[in-house]
């Protein structure tokens, strides 16, 4: 027993517990500098994951859209036009000569989280908003503004951002562009059509089979015509008349 009492004796519990204090003192500045790098990682990456969050959101809603199909997009009827414009204020907008356009508020909030211009800022209809195929399978965020003008989206992924691949005009069937500064015949026509008081253009049509197509409904004096639109491999878009010479008899006995 005496000799138990010794070696327990002889046990140096001090420097232990020194020890112990020693390495106490070193985890502790490697727990605050671990701390100090967490913190810092979520303020740097915080607020882009919470961006990137608001894109995927409002990415998903345009990916899905459906158009109103019991209004028109273009209404150039100026009495029409204004009263669309005052039953919903935060969707229609006036252009031209008493001319109505809807601006979708989806592709609103989407562009402003890519940092591309208002579609509203000056007034642009949104003719088409949606997600298509392209032959090869590709997948795009396809949106129609105004007839002719096209943006082309590959869509974000968790740990990937949105591209913008393509803001150019639609294309013909020649492979020129149609818009604006374009002035061939058949946008002269279309043009002459968009401020005619007797054309309506109303929600556009997926097709359900080849899900790189889709169709823009045309009203001229009552009678439907279609434009047809077609995404490409290359990101473009093709756009042509599906009937384009009863579309352009009718466009010029409606500018008579």
């Amino acid at each position: 027993m005496r000799e138990l009492r010794k070696q327990a004796g002889g046990l140096n519990y001090e420097a232990d517990r020194g020890g112990g204090r020693l390495l106490k003192a070193i985890r502790r500045p490697w727990l605050l500098g671990l701390c100090l790098m967490l913190l810092l990682f979520t303020a740097y990456i915080g607020p882009r994951a919470w961006s990137h969050y608001r894109l995927m959101q409002a990415q998903s809603a345009c990916m899905a859209t459906e158009l109103p199909a019991d209004r028109p997009l273009i209404e150039c009827d100026p009495a029409r036009a204004k009263a669309l414009v005052s039953r919903w204020p935060t969707e229609y907008r006036l252009v031209g000569p008493g001319v109505g356009v809807r601006v979708d508020p989806r592709w609103e909030t989407l562009a402003r989280e890519l940092a591309l211009p208002s579609p509203s800022r000056s007034p642009h209809a949104t003719m088409f908003l949606g997600e298509r195929i392209s032959p090869n399978g590709n997948r795009r965020l396809v949106v129609v503004e105004d007839v002719t003008g096209v943006t082309v989206i590959e869509p974000a992924a968790p740990l990937r951002a949105a591209r913008v691949l393509n803001t150019d005009a639609g294309r013909d069937s020649t492979g020129s562009m149609l818009g604006m500064s374009t002035h061939t015949v058949n946008v002269e026509l279309a043009l002459a059509a968009y401020f005619n008081p007797e054309v309506r253009i109303v929600s556009a049509v997926r097709d359900p089979i080849n899900r790189s197509l889709w169709t823009v409904p045309v009203y001229l004096r009552g009678v439907r015509r279609t434009w047809e639109y077609q995404l490409h491999d290359d990101d473009t878009v093709l756009v042509r008349f599906v009937d384009l010479e009863h579309f352009n008899a009718a466009v010029r006995n409606a500018a008579k």
